[in-house]
């Protein structure tokens, strides 16, 4: 209703007119109603919902919006132009020639900048709405974040990219089959270890190239896992390549393979080359059954241990020597069959062993038998004592002929001691007779000396001052030599200086002895006291006693 003032009749009249509304009411009820609904809507939508104006500018941004671009208030995004949060302008060009050419784009990945700078990965679609004219009116945008799903598709990529590495990079095989037993997948081992195109192994029969020995273990293997179990360790020969005669050896673990509505659909696996590693295997059988020949063979105890001292083998000889099986003596401590002494000081010998990783020696006795044991040290890859070697030779009768030597040899240096003193006391008595022996030669020779230089000398002297003729002075002359040569033969010390007497000294030197003064001498044989002085000064002279105070007498009787 509306209400006028007008003159009516000279007067101020009011006049209204009434017009029913109540379509109009209605229809504004329910627009209301239909716009709290929107509103509602829109404000509790978990998708993000921007509207821009036929300028691009942001209008209208519901919660949603706000909490993925980080802002706190609409007023915080209004007013802002959209086309500026793109974060790659190229993407923006592209979406926009989309949009303005075909009014709308849907589904579209982009990446936005969040008020803090970081980008926010988002799918979202978008609506142009025009006027009849043509004129942009406004731009309707949904969208959600994918921020998180795209880290995570990110993960799933690096992961998958990983695992494919490793798949295709690993030396063992790695495949499924479906149930008829074709090849679904297998990794690029299967063409460096069969030697044969990967597109050839795909194509063909899983079991085609099993050894026909192995093959019905393979199938019941095979069986066994379709029925929902799982196999390990299953080993068996497969041809290398299909023209040649040439088996490798696998071990391989197998798990049933489930489509997504856990149906099993084939079998998938990891298989291992061991062919390097059965023949290893079969040279260590070769090996173990040529040393344990050799350790039967030898009549020393052998036995093998780990560090602990736990018996891991022995040979029947250390069986033999404890009374026991070898079957009882494994897993036994070996330090426990030998008295607690020996036991410690085997123990002791053992640490060394491990410490110096070099063999040590040891001697010790037991039950009455002598033992030479030598301990080994055997290593691992990384260089330290993994297990001990002990080989122990019975040595009783070594030690039982040594100590026989020892008491041969004591009774023998017994025998030469006595025999030696004995030969003491005969060299004793010889040397006196020796001694006695030579004072008697001395003796002789001494009187030889002085009779001839006494009794004949002094006579030759007086027979050289007679007349005689040339004949006779010449043979006296002869005499006088030989007697002199022989004499000085036997002559030293004293009777040696005698010799260089002149018969008148040698005279002298006599009388002199006898105990007769100078002249007493003088008087015997009619010369001067003079002469004989000047006689006793020439042997003083020749026998060294010049200017010493030595009597001539005890000199000539004693030699000194």
């Amino acid at each position: 209703m509306s209400v006028s003032s007008i003159s009516y009749e000279g007067k101020i009249a009011r006049q209204g007119i009434v017009r029913d509304i109540t379509q109009q009411k209605l229809f504004e009820k329910a627009l209301i109603k239909s716009e709290k609904k929107y509103r509602r809507i829109f404000e509790n939508m978990k998708e993000g919902m921007i509207v821009t104006d036929h300028e691009g500018r942001i209008d209208t941004v519901n919660p949603a919006a706000l909490e993925i671009f980080g802002y706190n208030s609409p007023e915080d995004m209004i007013g802002k132009y959209a086309a500026d949060g793109y974060a790659d302008p190229g993407q923006r060009k592209v979406v926009f020639r989309n949009l303005f050419e075909r009014g709308y784009v849907k589904d579209v990945e982009m990446s936005f900048k969040k008020s803090d700078g970081t980008l926010a990965d988002i799918i979202g679609s978008a609506t142009l709405h025009r006027d009849k004219a043509g004129n942009i009116l406004r731009t309707e945008v949904i969208f959600s974040d994918i921020t998180e799903r795209k880290k995570i598709e990110d993960k799933l990529k690096r992961s998958e990219y990983k695992y494919r590495t490793l798949v295709e990079s690993i030396n063992d095989l790695i495949f499924s089959v479906d149930l008829e037993g074709r090849f679904m997948f297998i990794n690029n081992a299967f063409e460096k270890i069969f030697d044969y195109p990967l597109d050839v192994m795909k194509k063909a029969y899983g079991f085609a190239y099993v050894h026909p020995d192995d093959l019905e273990l393979v199938k019941e293997k095979y069986r066994t896992v379709l029925e929902g179990g799982s196999v390990e360790n299953v080993e068996f020969r497969q041809k290398r390549e299909p023209t040649r005669e040439s088996y490798i050896h696998l071990s391989v673990n197998a798990t049933p393979l489930y489509d997504e509505q856990n149906n099993i659909i084939g079998v998938t696996g990891i298989g291992r080359d061991i062919t390097e590693l059965q023949r290893v295997k079969q040279d260590l059988k070769e090996i173990k059954s040529i040393s344990g020949a050799y350790l039967e063979a030898t009549t020393d105890l052998a036995v093998l241990i780990d560090t602990n001292g736990t018996i891991l083998d022995a040979n029947q000889e250390f069986g033999k020597r404890f009374s026991q099986g070898i079957k009882n003596l494994k897993g036994k401590n070996v330090y426990t069959l030998f008295p607690e002494e020996i036991a410690g000081k085997r123990k002791k010998m053992g640490k060394k062993v491990i410490e110096s990783r070099k063999p040590l020696r040891i001697q010790d006795q037991r039950d009455g038998k002598w033992n030479d044991a030598t301990i080994y040290p055997l290593l691992d890859e990384t260089g330290n004592v993994s297990h001990m070697a002990i080989f122990t030779h019975d040595i009783t009768e070594l030690k039982e002929n040594e100590k026989k030597l020892r008491d041969s040899e004591k009774e023998l240096e017994r025998k030469i001691l006595k025999r030696t003193a004995e030969l003491e006391e005969v060299n004793t008595a010889l040397r006196v007779l020796i001694k006695n022996r030579d004072a008697d030669v001395k003796e002789m020779e001494g009187r030889i000396i002085f009779n001839i230089n006494e009794l004949i000398m002094p006579s030759l002297e007086r027979l050289k001052n007679d007349n005689l003729n040339e004949r006779q002075k010449t043979l006296i002359g002869i005499m006088e030599d030989n007697l002199v040569n022989i004499t000085s033969q036997f002559a030293q010390g004293k009777e040696a200086a005698y010799l260089k007497f002149t018969p008148a000294e040698m005279m002298v030197a006599n009388l002199v002895k006898q105990g007769k003064t100078n002249k007493e001498i003088a008087e015997l044989y009619h010369l001067s006291t003079r002469t004989i002085e000047s006689h006793r000064d020439s042997i003083r002279k020749k026998i060294g006693l010049k200017n010493r105070k030595v009597n001539l007498r005890s000199y000539l009787m004693t030699g000194n």
